[in-house]
C-alpha cells in the first residue's frame, strides 16, 4: 500500500464519479439547452458524459463511493496501527504527551483499568499495589513513557509551577509510586514519586502530578507482562500467611 499516492484512491473514486454527478448536475439545474458556453472546449466532454449507458452511470457512482470510503477506512487504520505510531510518533512520545488516549494522569489511568477489571480502589484490595508496581517495571524497561513535575521546591505552589517533563528510565530504579497518592487521593495533583528506603527528605527529588502515555500503558495492560503482576500482591500475601 506504500505505493499508492496518499489521495489516489479518493481522486479515482471522484473522477468515477463524475459522469453520475454530471447528469445530476445538469438536471437539477436544466443546463440541457445551456451548455453552450462549453462549445469551444467542452463539447466533446460533455458528449461521452452524457451518454454513458444507465447502468454503467450507476456503476461508476457506486465504485467511486465504494473507493472514497475505502480510502478513508485505510487511512483511519493506518493512523491507529501501533506501526504507523511508532514512525510517526516515536521522536514525539518521549518528549511531548501528544497521544490517541492522551497524556493522562496515572490516577485516571487507574480508574481505567478498574473498569477493565482489575480491583483498584476497594479497602482490601491489592491489585492497586500491583498495577503501580507493574507500571513501575515498564517504566524501568523504557515499555511506558511517564512525564511529572519535578518535586525541586518545599513549595507546593512552586511545584506545581513547573512543567510536564519526561521521566527518565533510571529515575524508577530509585524511586517508586507512593501508594497511597495514588489509591486514596481524588486528584491526580497529588501523586507523587519517592524512595522509601531513604532516611532523608523521600520525595525531594521525586515527581508530582505522575502523567503516562495512554496508548503505551493500554498495551501493555493486555500483555503478558500485566498480566503476571495481576494479583501478585494477593499471592505473596498468602504465600507470607502460610509460612
Amino acid at each position: 500500500m506504500a505505493i499508492i499516492p496518499k489521495y489516489l484512491p479518493r481522486v479515482v473514486g471522484a473522477v468515477f464519479a463524475l459522469p453520475s454527478l454530471w447528469q445530476g448536475f445538469k438536471w437539477l439545474l436544466d443546463w440541457g439547452g445551456r451548455i453552450d458556453v462549453f462549445r469551444t472546449w467542452g463539447n466533446a466532454i460533455s458528449h461521452h458524459l452524457s451518454n454513458l449507458p444507465p447502468w454503467l452511470n450507476l456503476l461508476l457512482l457506486f465504485a467511486g463511493l465504494f473507493l472514497i470510503w475505502w480510502d478513508l477506512k485505510r487511512s483511519r487504520q493506518l493512523a491507529l496501527s501501533p506501526a504507523t505510531a511508532q514512525r510517526s510518533g516515536s521522536a514525539i512520545s518521549h518528549t511531548h504527551p501528544t497521544f490517541r488516549i492522551g497524556c493522562i494522569g496515572v490516577l485516571d489511568f487507574a480508574k481505567r483499568v478498574e473498569q477493565a477489571g482489575w480491583r483498584i480502589f476497594g479497602t482490601h484490595d491489592l491489585e492497586g499495589v500491583d498495577l503501580l508496581e507493574g507500571l513501575r517495571q515498564a517504566a524501568i524497561d523504557g515499555d511506558i513513557p511517564f512525564w511529572g513535575r519535578q518535586n525541586r521546591y518545599s513549595n507546593r505552589t512552586l511545584i506545581d509551577g513547573e512543567p510536564l517533563t519526561p521521566i527518565s528510565a533510571e529515575h524508577w530504579r530509585e524511586y517508586q509510586f507512593d501508594w497511597t497518592s495514588v489509591l486514596k487521593d481524588s486528584s491526580n495533583t497529588d501523586t507523587h514519586t519517592y524512595r522509601m528506603h531513604s532516611t532523608e527528605n523521600r520525595t525531594a527529588g521525586g515527581y508530582v502530578d505522575v502523567h503516562l502515555d495512554g496508548d503505551a500503558a493500554a498495551a501493555w495492560l493486555q500483555s503478558p507482562a500485566a498480566a503476571a503482576f495481576k494479583g501478585r500482591r494477593a499471592r505473596l500475601e498468602r504465600e507470607r500467611m502460610r509460612n
